[in-house]
């Protein structure tokens, strides 16, 4: 062939970047040094708005070196960077056109300009191609905090108490550890325990499922949210530890350690405390996270601990994943409701006064292997096991009226029968209550499938071939004394002593199915086809096996239930035992399809529809005394889901998305509810199944904008929902003595509208502004009637009269975030709510009612290692029946926090609920119930404690040693 000749001179392009934020620099000086025949030659050069310089140089030449440095190019900054040098080597000398880089300059940390020292800001986020990165170092943190409270302040991040985030209104799928699922899908771990100093940055990308890189095509990707680690905490072993002690024996202590490598991972970890710490507002935390609806419920101690491990073979070849996590929780709660029953000219008002013990203990442990077969399959097996105890205690008093009345307490309730007071003269019924229920759980589930490689890799077929067992087994026990006095009916007083054995209550399900992908691309169209099929056999079997008998009792507490309920006779007639089963076939066929309008702006439009069908044949076999009843049903069901979207995503920041959906989905109703039995164990709710219940169908239209990149964001969604054959519990009520007389029906007419409107405006190294408009409207259709006596018993095939109540709501939510100097930080947030309830029918329920949060949160960190957190947080609720919920509550939190030992050590105090003014409010509506609650909370304390860190890292070779050492084996 033709000899290859060496070029007379080399064209050289060199990139340089911002190594923060990865942008062009405009500007840069580079300057190239050829060292040829012991001579040496500088070029000069500058990079243009692209952030490249060229060159020509001779070829031939024994070094070329790239000299780098910005002294201010068009746009003068107020920040420098530090030098950099690069070296190049020539690989192919045959080679015309050689590219160098990119180069990323650093910022320098202080330069003088004009004779003023300033310090670089630091950039609090950044896009690089497609993935969004939060640099947690621009991020102000109390000392001591951890990965929660870091992400809680990132622009666009909601986390809620439950760890599930979303970030610019998007559901994050997976939290990663590296972009290793190391806490195997269980955030709150990773939330609580990993501290925010070992935080380099946070990357939101969709990442490549382990199938679609074990495959290497595209089978699959994740929307997940990578915490990545600094340097001296990718390898080796590092944690915390915490331990504190405070006013009112409150108490917490933590144990936190991970081992890691480049594929393997491992954490262990155990926490104690009786603070309430998942539930309650944390200093430092008032940006409306936890809001009144969410604060903290009773009072309780809280014990977990566990493992977690995760390993991943080179190249994809294999993966597992797991852990293995046990919990304890003992907790008190004391709650008060206010229930208005909403039917017209029949006023009936209850009053009803909780106290009860939550003793809970749960061992669970779950797997995962994933082996990749030759890149043609993966075949995938994951075991689940469960094992949990629980037992409650509750003692209840409630009192029902025919007129609402004031100030009515535990106390007035239980002594009722004292005097001849307005609270008696009222009075319909007491309902006295003391109960235990106790059961244990073990349930087991094991999935495994095989993905199929179908076609070579110009085109993606996959199938996926696999099956499902879950086995659910418990033993509940219901232990309850009830006292039920009529003051208008004295002859029907009755004191019972129950027993309700629920065993054997047994749950299997077993399911096979296949799953079909097609998808076929050319440079302007992308076409998928989906094809799922599953078969599922579902088999359920309660029983109540009930014993009572009468029992007279002045005093009794719930611990005592079950040695009084050794002797109880059985009741044929309240027992019962179902069986039932479902076969279900579904069918689910599935196309997208995708159209490139513009490549260069990544313009594209696209349409996905998805028709899903099955085949449902119920059964149930269900005795009850001497009844026996067998049900059979076998029915159709459809569902359709529909989106159109248009979508704007070029090379450069700025994203924009259009789509319009359409939603049909169907439920049937449970089969229990079908049986025409009654149940009047609970004298109070006698409760009649209806055999000709028909499927519910709820269609949803949604429209929704989103952008995202540029200045100022935007987020809008509007969706109105339509149900038609909504399952209502509906009832009578027996207005002499407020018993209640319920059965299923079907009603027509429940529809409901949401609008919301999201604005968004940063600085991506000071501030974020962020405030959400929204707006509903619901109705709400349900059945409810009275009659005057017992013995006048309605027609119960006959729906009762038909309520409406229409509410209309706004609200709004706004939030700013304030970054100073890199040390200090500020945050405010609004968060009002306004709710109208109408009813036509009803004269009482025309309610207008106002929920409003706000606050402001302060961080400090100060010289010497000291910092200070504190938040106000204002709740306010006007517009309630009940006047003592119509008030201002103030929550003060503080934070004071010093570290010695490099940072190793942390002593902090902090201060909860300062003011002792928390309260927990909570207001219902629907066309049945107005119903308020107050539930008791965490009381105020102060708590020492002290955090210790400590990492250990394998020593690293050095390049030389491993070098030397290579030599040596050669040698050998």
């Amino acid at each position: 062939g033709k000899e290859k000749k060496v070029p007379d001179s080399y064209f050289f392009t060199i990139e340089v970047r911002d190594a923060l934020t990865h942008r062009s620099i405009d500007g840069a000086q580079v300057y190239l040094k050829v060292v040829k025949d012991s001579l040496n030659r500088q070029i000069a050069g500058r990079t243009n708005k692209d952030g490249v310089a060229e060159f020509t140089a001779d070829s031939g030449a024994d070094k070329y070196t790239f000299r780098i440095s910005y002294n201010g190019g068009p746009k003068k900054l107020l920040w420098e960077y530090e030098p950099e040098s690069v070296e190049y080597t020539i690989s192919d000398k045959y080679k015309k056109s050689h590219h160098v880089g990119p180069v990323y300059l650093r910022h320098k940390r202080n330069i003088n300009l004009d004779e003023v020292s300033v310090k670089a800001s630091k950039v609090m986020f950044y896009y690089k191609g497609d993935t969004l990165i939060y640099n947690a170092d621009a991020f102000v943190l109390a000392e001591g905090s951890m990965l929660d409270g870091l992400i809680s302040q990132l622009p666009g991040v909601k986390l809620n108490r439950r760890g599930e985030i979303t970030v610019n209104g998007k559901n994050v799928d997976a939290l990663l550890l590296n972009g290793k699922d190391i806490f195997n899908g269980k955030n709150q771990l990773m939330l609580e325990n990993l501290a925010a100093y070992t935080v380099k940055d946070i990357a939101v990308y969709n990442k490549a499922t382990f199938e679609s890189k074990a495959l290497g095509i595209n089978a699959g990707s994740q929307y997940v949210m990578d915490v990545r680690l600094k340097r001296q905490y990718k390898h080796g072993f590092f944690g915390n530890g915490e331990a504190g002690y405070g006013t009112d024996n409150r108490y917490l202590a933590k144990l936190f350690g991970m081992w890691y490598s480049e594929n393997a991972g491992m954490t262990l970890f155990l926490s104690t405390n009786n603070l309430n710490d998942d539930a309650k507002p944390k200093p430092g935390y008032a940006d409306g996270s936890w809001s009144e609806k969410e604060v903290s419920t009773g009072v309780g101690s809280y014990h977990s601990g566990g493992i977690t491990y995760n390993a991943e073979g080179p190249d994809s070849k294999w993966k597992v994943q797991g852990d293995a996590v046990a919990k304890y929780s003992d907790g008190k709660v004391t709650r008060g409701t206010n229930t208005a029953a909403l039917i017209p000219g029949n006023e009936i008002y209850q009053y009803s006064f909780e106290d009860s013990r939550n003793r809970d203990f749960s061992l669970n442990s779950s797997h995962q292997l994933k082996l990749s077969l030759a890149k043609r399959a993966v075949l995938a097996l994951s075991p689940k096991i469960e094992y949990k105890h629980s037992r409650k205690e509750q003692d209840d008093v409630s009192a029902s009226f025919n007129k609402e009345v004031e100030e009515v307490s535990r106390q007035i309730i239980e002594n009722i029968y004292s005097g001849e007071t307005e609270f008696s003269q009222h009075l319909l019924n007491r309902n006295l209550v003391k109960s235990l229920e106790r059961n244990r759980r073990f349930s087991f589930n094991v999935d495994g499938n095989s993905l199929i490689r179908l076609l070579p890799n110009n085109r993606r077929a996959m199938l996926t071939i696999g099956g499902a067992a879950s086995l659910d087994n418990q033993t509940p026990n219901y232990y309850t004394y009830r006292q039920l006095d009529f003051k208008n009916r004295p002859g029907e007083n009755s004191s019972m002593l129950q027993h309700n054995d629920g065993s054997p209550y047994r749950d299997r399900l077993y399911k096979g199915y296949a799953k079909y992908n097609l998808s076929l691309s050319t440079p302007k169209f992308i076409f998928e086809l989906k094809a799922d099929y599953d078969y599922t056999r579902d088999e359920r079997t309660r029983t109540s096996q009930f014993y009572q008998g009468e029992l007279q009792e002045d005093y009794l507490i719930p611990s005592l239930l079950p040695q009084m309920s050794v002797n109880l006779p059985i009741d044929y007639d309240e027992s019962y035992r179902s069986r039932q089963w479902e076969n279900r076939h579904s069918l689910n066929p599935s196309i997208t399809i995708r159209r490139t309008l513009a490549k260069k702006t990544n313009k594209a439009l696209g349409l996905s529809v998805n028709v899903p069908v099955a085949i449902s044949q119920r059964m149930l076999d269900y005795h009850r005394g001497a009844k026996e009843q067998h049900i059979s049903s076998t029915r159709f069901l459809y569902e359709t889901s529909a989106s159109l979207f248009f979508q704007n995503q070029p090379k450069t920041v700025g994203y924009y998305m259009l789509n319009l959906g359409f939603n049909s989905s169907v439920r049937q109703p449970h089969l229990l509810n079908m049986v025409d039995v009654v149940d009047d164990t609970d004298p109070m709710n006698v409760i009649l199944g209806n055999p000709d219940l028909c499927n519910t169908r709820s269609n949803t239209v949604s429209f929704g904008l989103y952008t995202t990149g540029k200045i100022p964001g935007h987020q809008l969604s509007i969706s109105y929902t339509t149900i038609s054959n909504a399952i209502s519990q509906g009832y009578y009520l027996i207005s002499s003595t407020a018993q209640r007389i319920s059965r299923p029906y079907n009603v027509d007419g429940n529809r409901q509208a949401n609008v919301s409107y999201g604005i968004s405006w940063s600085k991506s190294d000071t501030y974020w502004l962020s405030n959400t408009l929204g707006g509903g409207y619901q109705r709400s259709r349900e059945l409810i009637g009275a009659i005057t006596d017992s013995n006048d018993s309605p027609d119960l095939f006959v729906a009762p009269p038909t309520n409406v109540v229409n509410s209309l709501s706004l609200s709004d939510r706004f939030e700013a975030n304030y970054n100073f100097s890199g040390k200090y930080n500020l945050r405010a947030f609004i968060d009002l709510g306004l709710r109208k309830y109408r009813s036509a029918q009803s004269t009482f329920v025309d309610d207008l009612t106002f929920n409003g949060s706000y606050g402001v949160s302060a961080l400090l960190n100060l010289p010497s290692n000291w910092s200070l957190g504190t938040d106000l947080t204002f709740y306010t609720r006007t517009g309630y029946s009940y006047s003592q919920l119509n008030t201002t509550d103030l929550l003060w939190n503080a934070r004071v926090t010093k570290s010695f030992l490099k940072g190793l050590l942390v002593c902090a105090v902090d201060g909860y609920d300062l003011l002792r003014q928390l309260s927990n409010v909570s207001y219902t509506v629907n066309a049945q119930y107005r119903i308020e609650t107050v539930t008791n909370v965490m009381p105020s304390y102060l708590l020492f404690s002290l955090q210790y860190r400590f990492n250990s890292q394998p020593q690293r070779q050095s390049q030389r040693q491993r070098q030397t050492k290579a030599l040596n084996v050669t040698r050998m």
